[in-house]
């Protein structure tokens, strides 16, 4: 069935690759991310969950259904993420 472009997540392959390179890049304990383009929030939690770092993270999405997403996503999860909509 075919998605709308804007409707397609991370895969999780891309976003473990993504943790291994700012852990190995990065020396900070603590970092901030801002992910433009946020999605359903995926990307976001993979850093959150797995990162050894403390991050503080916030994620901006244009698309209401998206975004609702994620923040009812990293809410069930118990994740410390915040999220914001964009304007179009």
């Amino acid at each position: 069935e075919p998605l709308q472009a804007n409707h397609q997540f991370t895969p999780d392959a891309i976003s473990l690759l993504l943790v291994l390179v700012v852990e190995e890049l990065l020396d900070q304990e603590e970092i901030s991310i801002l992910e433009i383009g946020s999605g359903m929030g995926i990307l976001g939690a993979t850093f959150l969950t797995s990162l050894a770092k403390k991050v503080d993270y916030l994620g901006i999405e244009v698309d209401d259904l998206l975004i609702d997403l994620a923040a009812s996503m990293a809410d069930v999860i118990g994740l410390q993420a915040g999220f914001v909509q964009g304007d179009a």
